[in-house]
């Protein structure tokens, strides 16, 4: 009789302690309401212009990307990649992290790096990554490709562009 009782007292522990916690999740959902938020709220911050040591003058137009990329500093693409390092890797081998590789990106088709879950708004993106395509998702990645799953800001100096695309042009096997 006595172990039956132990018994009874161990499952009747177990379920009260599984009704105190459903019990806590109901009032829980009750007081507090999440909100879905719109967009993604990490955004990663810019490195100032001082830290990578820009050549190229910020006061160029906008759609000489192509003579910026030409004159641009690689060392100072190097220190922007940093921001991109985060997400992602310049791995010659093409492991991903949270974004794909960035190994050999210029010149890549969209949505073409091998076991990575692409968002259905880069699949569906056709094209090259060229260094035109290339500035304009740097500079707003949201505005060049709605929907994608990439929670970049983007980069706002057309100079940091420029030094990040002639960097990432130098990444070739």
């Amino acid at each position: 009789m006595g172990k039956n009782l132990e018994t009874n007292k161990i499952f009747a522990a177990i379920l009260i302690a599984l009704l105190v916690a459903l019990g806590a999740t109901l009032v829980a959902d009750i007081l507090v309401k999440p909100q879905t938020l719109a967009e993604p709220t990490y955004i990663i911050e810019e490195v100032p212009a001082a830290e990578t040591g820009n050549k190229v003058t910020p006061d160029e137009p906008e759609d000489s990307i192509l003579t910026l990329i030409e004159k641009a500093d690689i060392e100072a693409g190097k220190q922007v990649i940093r921001k991109c390092l985060q997400c992602h890797t310049i791995d010659s081998a093409g492991h991903c992290r949270i974004g794909p590789t960035l190994w050999g990106v210029v010149g890549r088709n969209h949505a073409i790096v091998k076991d990575f879950p692409y968002s259905k708004a880069a699949q569906e993106k056709s094209g090259i990554w060229d260094p035109e395509s290339l500035n304009q998702f740097l500079k707003n990645p949201r505005t060049y490709m709605p929907g994608t799953k990439m929670a970049f800001a983007g980069l706002k100096k057309i100079v940091d562009r420029a030094n990040l695309i002639a960097y990432l042009k130098t990444l070739r096997g």
